[in-house]
């Protein structure tokens, strides 16, 4: 199991395709990969199951999409 913080964090384009592109590689390898993001686009491109957290009382203006857990 990877566990990562803000990856994308600083990152300029090419190494942010670098690190996805890794990444996916290690998912199809089996690895398991956890990543705190505020980055929806790398969050898209690696795909799986997403936990988004809210303050307590907020509001989602949308529903979950497919794929997507909310937590309180």
């Amino acid at each position: 199991m990877l566990v990562l913080d803000e990856p994308t964090f600083g990152q300029d384009a090419n190494t942010w395709a670098e690190l996805a592109s890794f990444l996916s590689e290690l998912l199809d390898d089996g690895t398991a990969v956890v990543s705190v993001t505020h980055d929806a686009e790398f969050s898209e491109v690696l795909g799986g199951t997403e936990l988004s957290l809210r303050a307590p009382g907020h509001q989602d203006r949308e529903q979950p999409e497919r794929g997507k857990v909310k937590a309180p």
